[in-house]
């Protein structure tokens, strides 16, 4: 489960991600204490990439993380909660291999753990584990969130965690997973939002989601690049945001190893009823929507090419964008 260096993200990473020893509470020892005591190691799980991953030396920045992903969970009063999801799959049978089950539901079940770890720890506040919501989802059934956080400057915000994906992939390459879980989540959340709700994807896959945005992109909708250089947004190619307001937008989260930090990409929905501030992601590169324009803040990851900044949304045709941008500019 070691990750590939891609030495472009990690220039680019450097600018906006944050030391994971900024958010760390306890020592690197008393970290991977916690985490041998409250999961287990070794034999004590029947799957082989566990028992790997729980007694490696190479796997020990891993264990460090989640110690203390552990740690604030105590703290923070839902421990119980976590391991009562976790603990169950140690005598589950899995593989050496990198899709091992096993491995790939223990991630899922950390991975809102290791979210309320990284925004609480970036002046978040923690409100509610698997609040009992009043509203509903679109089909009618009691919504799901996962947690609920209060942003830095008040209001409250749902969160649904998903932790698609697949391993042995490409760095660009990302399966269907991916837009599967953020549909599936944007499916849980409450339908009318009374209050902001972000989907955050913390995916499995070998290579950091930051490395292939362009598929969420998508969910904005597909744009058209210009002779002039103009890129623009027809209404008739906005995407599934469009039909999503009661989704603020989508956080991509990865945690860098090798680069030893958190890497972090919102998207935001600019059709949401409750927009979020994009001053509440001091470690991201944010896609902000403001009066038509799309801009990127604080740089963006270099495959995300669909929405560059100065990106406008358009209401005419095709034939009327190239009647005012059919000529190329000189430079």
């Amino acid at each position: 489960m070691e990750e590939d260096e891609d030495p472009e993200l990690e220039v680019q990473t450097e600018r906006v991600s944050l030391d994971a020893t900024a958010l760390h509470l306890v020592a690197p020892e008393e970290a991977m204490r916690i985490f041998d005591s409250a999961i287990g190691s070794g034999t004590a799980w029947d799957s082989p990439l566990m028992q790997y991953r729980t007694t490696s030396s190479s796997q020990a920045d891993w264990r460090v993380e989640v110690g203390n992903y552990l740690e604030r969970a105590r703290r923070l009063g839902f421990l119980d909660h976590v391991l009562r999801n976790v603990v169950p799959h140690q005598q589950a049978r899995g593989e050496r291999a990198g899709g091992d089950a096993v491995h790939q539901n223990v991630t899922r079940q950390l991975a809102q753990a290791q979210a309320v770890h990284y925004f609480v720890g970036t002046e978040w506040t923690f409100h509610a584990w698997e609040p009992m919501v009043l509203e509903n989802r679109g089909s009618g059934t009691r919504a799901d969130v996962d947690f609920q956080l209060v942003a830095p400057t008040g209001p409250l915000v749902d969160f649904q965690i998903k932790a698609s994906g697949q391993h042995r992939l490409s760095l660009q390459q990302v399966d269907d997973h991916i837009p599967k879980g953020v549909r599936k989540a944007a499916a849980q959340l409450p339908i009318p939002a009374t209050r902001p709700a972000l989907i955050a994807m913390l995916a499995q896959r070998d290579w950091p989601l930051l490395g292939a945005i362009n598929v969420l992109e998508s969910f904005i909708g597909s744009t058209i690049v210009y002779p002039d250089g103009t890129v623009l947004l027809h209404d008739h190619d906005r995407g599934e945001f469009l039909g999503w307001a009661h989704i603020s937008g989508i956080v991509v989260l990865d945690h860098l190893r090798g680069f030893g930090g958190y890497g972090c990409v919102l998207l935001q929905n600019p059709w949401a009823d409750h927009p979020v501030d994009p001053a509440w992601f001091p470690h991201t590169w944010v896609l902000t929507y403001s009066r038509g324009v799309f801009a990127w803040l604080r740089g963006c990851p270099s495959i995300a090419k669909m929405f560059p900044t100065g990106t406008r949304c358009f209401s005419g045709t095709v034939d009327d964008a190239m009647r005012l941008h059919g000529e190329r500019r000189a430079r």
